[in-house]
């Protein structure tokens, strides 16, 4: 089984060394890791060229993580299976081929997650992450369960992730892969084991916040659409996958694009259930968002 590691490295050195090594390490497939450096000013190019024989790499300019991840996400080479890495965390040696297993037979588009394990800047494991999240696309569109670095999917949900018309416009990359996957009706895989040292330190580009920041971050995500909206990510969603949304889907995600405009159509969101998750807050927020039109 081949499997295409995509990284995006931003001034990355003191950690990407090891996160390189770790993936290398890899048991039971043949991987691959593409690496996009997105203009690092530090040394992070120097180590990147010390695996110049073991990595493929290139460097261009900041563009943000997200833009980052799509444009690899264009030039990646053919494989069986693609997987997201961050720069600074540490994989387990069964990482791969634990999601390979399961995504093996799938017919269709097919993605991955799991647990993760949270770990100090040293590498020490503090706690095991343990998710809950509700499948479907309505609970989807309100909350992503999936972190990044532990996501994998076949070529086929690559081939419709590529059509993304403007990655600029997405929440995050490992959002709306989600999201998409859950569009298009993909096989969603979920693995409660970790295999996954996730790394936490101060330079943490979304890893690292404090109990404040993080409930800031994720109301400001609903109520002010700082970051994106999700009637204007459901368009988008639509866009991409154009002929391959069932018509439940298509219809939901019409709705979301609509509600503002029809008093009506949001309070079908609101009582209907399809936008509830595992989470009460969720619930609650998603709610609040959607009678102040900042869903």
């Amino acid at each position: 089984m081949k499997v295409q590691v995509l990284l995006s490295a931003y001034n990355g050195e003191k950690f990407i060394s090891e996160q390189i090594n770790s993936i290398l390490s890899q048991k039971g497939v043949d991987v691959s890791i593409l690496i996009r450096d997105d203009g690092s000013t530090d040394g992070t190019v120097s180590v990147l060229d010390s695996f110049k024989d073991k990595i493929t790499y290139y460097s261009n300019k900041n563009i943000g993580v997200k833009r980052s991840f799509f444009d690899l996400v264009q030039k990646a080479p053919n494989a069986d299976f693609y997987a997201f890495a961050d720069q600074d965390d540490f994989w387990l040696p069964d990482k791969l081929f634990s999601a390979a297993e399961m995504l093996k037979n799938a017919k269709g588009c097919a993605i991955y997650f799991s647990n993760l394990t949270v770990a100090d800047e040293s590498l020490k494991p503090l706690s095991n992450t343990k998710l809950k999240f509700k499948p479907g696309l309505g609970s989807a569109m309100s909350q992503n369960p999936a972190t990044g670095c532990t996501m994998f999917f076949n070529r086929a949900m690559l081939e419709v992730l590529r059509k993304t018309p403007e990655p600029g416009k997405v929440s995050m990359h490992d959002t709306f892969l989600f999201r998409l996957a859950s569009a298009v009706n993909a096989e969603i895989f979920f693995d409660e084991t970790p295999h996954i040292l996730y790394r936490q330190h101060s330079a943490n580009i979304l890893g690292n916040r404090s109990l404040f920041d993080r409930l800031a971050h994720y109301f400001s995500f609903f109520i002010n659409n700082k970051y994106f909206s999700r009637s204007e990510e459901a368009a988008l969603i639509i866009r991409t996958a154009q002929g391959q949304i069932p018509a439940e889907n298509l219809a939901l995600l019409t709705q979301i694009i609509a509600y503002k405009y029809s008093n009506k159509t949001t309070f079908r969101l609101l009582t209907s259930g399809k936008l509830k998750t595992s989470s009460f807050l969720t619930n609650l927020v998603a709610a609040l968002a959607l009678i102040f039109r900042k869903y």
